[in-house]
C-alpha cells in the first residue's frame, strides 16, 4: 500500500514545503491539487523548485478554483486508487477546494494536517491530541523560491566585526550625532570605497552581523544588499539592505543612518524621508509573500521630531503592516530584539524623556511651597503659572 502526500497549491507555500521536508521519507508519491490561475503563475514548479524536485516530476490534478461540486467531479475522475494511505494538508487552497478535497478523502480514511498562521506545530485534524512539530529551517535561497524569486549578493562583511563595532559605539558615546568623517564621507575620503563605507555601508553590514550574530543564523539564512530577480528576469526588481529567514518567517530591513538631507538645495526633508522609506518597505514586503517582517533601522534621532510625526509615522506603520522603526537606542540593546512594540517609531529615547512635560511630582519643595495656593485641574505645565 502506498503512502501519498496531496498538497493544496495557493500563493503561500511555506507550509506545503515545510511538512514535505518534514515527512518526505515517509511518502512513496506526492500529489498537487491546483488550479489554473495557479497554474499560469507557476506556482507547482515553485514548490518544486523550492523542494529539490525537478520541475513537472510531481503529479498534479487540476480543480476548478470557487465551485465545490465541479472539484468533487474532478477528483472523482482521477481514479485514484481508495487502498492508499492519503495524508492530505488541508493549509492552501480557496475554501471549496478545501472542502471538497476534506471531505473527498476523508471517504479514503485521510490523515488530514493543518499549518495555522505563525504556528510551531502542524495540527492533525483527524487527531486533536496529535501535532506535528516543525523542525526544519528554511534557507533563504528556498524561501524565495517559493515565489519563484532568486537572488545574488555575496553577503561578505568588508570590515571586521570589531570596526563595525567601534563605529557604532562612537556613534552612541556622541548621542547619535554623526562624527563628520561619516557625515561627510565624500569629501573626507579620498578612496572610493571608503567614500561608499563610510557614508552608510558600513551600518548596513553592522546591522548584518548583529542580526546573524544575536539571531544565530546559518551563512544561507541572511544576506547582506540582495539583488532580487524574478524567475529568469535580468533585471532585478528590489535590492534588500539585509534579509534573512527567521523561524521560517522572511524579514527584511531597510538600513539608513541619517534621515537629513540638505533641503535648501533640492533634499527632502527627514519627515519626507522616513515616510518615504515606510512606503518602500511596504511595497517590497507585498511583493515578496504573504507574511514578511519589515524594518526600518536608522541611527537618526527620532526624538528630533515632533509628537504629531511620531504618531504620524506610527499611524502609517500600521497601516502599512510593517513591524516599525528601531533607532540606535533600540539597537544598541543586547541581544537585538525585533519583536512587536507598542509603539515601535517612539524609541526608548533618554533625549525624548527629558522633553517631557514637567509635573508636580518632579517640582522642588521651595517650588510647592510658592505655588500652594494655586488650585490645579487635572495635569498642567507649571511653567506657565510661576517665574522666578
Amino acid at each position: 500500500m502506498s503512502k501519498v502526500l496531496i498538497s493544496i497549491l495557493s500563493d503561500n507555500l511555506i507550509a506545503n514545503f515545510l511538512f514535505y521536508k518534514e515527512k518526505q521519507r515517509e511518502f512513496d508519491e506526492q500529489i498537487f491539487i491546483t488550479t489554473p490561475e495557479m497554474k499560469d503563475k507557476g506556482v507547482g514548479n515553485n514548490l518544486e523548485t523550492a523542494m529539490g524536485l525537478e520541475i513537472n516530476s510531481t503529479r498534479r490534478i487540476e480543480v476548478p478554483n470557487d465551485c465545490y461540486s465541479d472539484v468533487m467531479e474532478k477528483l472523482e475522475s482521477e481514479d485514484l486508487p481508495d487502498n492508499h494511505e492519503y495524508w492530505v494538508n488541508q493549509t492552501g487552497g480557496t475554501k471549496p477546494m478545501s472542502i471538497a478535497v476534506f471531505q473527498f478523502f476523508q471517504r479514503r480514511d485521510a490523515r488530514f494536517v493543518y499549518l495555522p498562521i505563525g504556528g510551531k506545530d502542524f495540527l492533525d485534524l483527524t487527531d486533536k491530541n496529535v501535532r506535528y512539530p516543525i523542525t526544519y529551517t528554511s534557507s533563504l535561497n528556498e524561501y524565495l523560491a517559493l515565489y519563484g524569486i532568486r537572488y545574488e549578493s555575496n553577503s561578505k562583511i568588508t570590515h571586521g566585526e570589531q570596526q563595525l563595532n567601534d563605529i557604532f559605539n562612537k556613534v552612541k558615546k556622541s548621542n547619535w550625532n554623526l562624527p563628520t568623517n561619516l557625515r561627510s564621507a565624500d569629501t573626507y575620503y579620498e578612496n572610493p570605497e571608503d567614500r561608499v563605507f563610510y557614508k552608510g555601508a558600513w551600518f548596513e553590514e553592522y546591522s548584518y552581523m548583529r542580526i546573524k550574530k544575536d539571531f544565530g543564523l546559518r551563512d544561507d539564512q541572511i544576506s547582506l544588499s540582495a539583488k532580487l530577480y524574478r524567475k529568469d528576469s535580468l533585471v532585478n526588481d528590489n535590492e534588500i539592505d539585509v534579509i534573512f529567514v527567521k523561524d521560517n518567517t522572511l524579514h527584511i530591513v531597510e538600513c539608513k543612518v541619517s534621515m537629513c538631507g540638505n533641503v535648501t538645495y533640492g533634499g527632502v526633508a527627514p519627515k519626507d524621508t522616513v515616510t518615504d522609506y515606510l512606503y518602500k518597505l511596504a511595497a517590497i514586503a507585498k511583493d515578496l509573500g504573504l507574511r514578511v517582517n519589515a524594518y526600518l533601522f536608522t541611527l537618526h534621532r527620532m526624538s528630533k521630531f515632533s509628537e504629531g510625526n511620531l504618531k504620524g509615522f506610527d499611524n502609517r506603520v500600521k497601516i502599512l503592516g510593517l513591524k516599525g522603526i528601531f533607532d540606535g537606542n533600540l539597537l544598541a540593546k543586547m541581544p537585538l530584539c525585533l519583536e512587536n512594540r507598542k509603539n515601535p517609531s517612539i524609541a526608548e529615547s533618554p533625549t525624548r524623556k527629558e522633553k517631557e512635560t514637567t509635573t508636580e511630582t518632579n517640582i522642588s519643595k521651595e517650588t510647592r511651597e510658592q505655588l500652594v495656593n494655586i488650585k490645579v485641574v487635572g495635569k498642567i505645565d507649571l511653567s506657565t503659572v510661576y517665574k522666578k
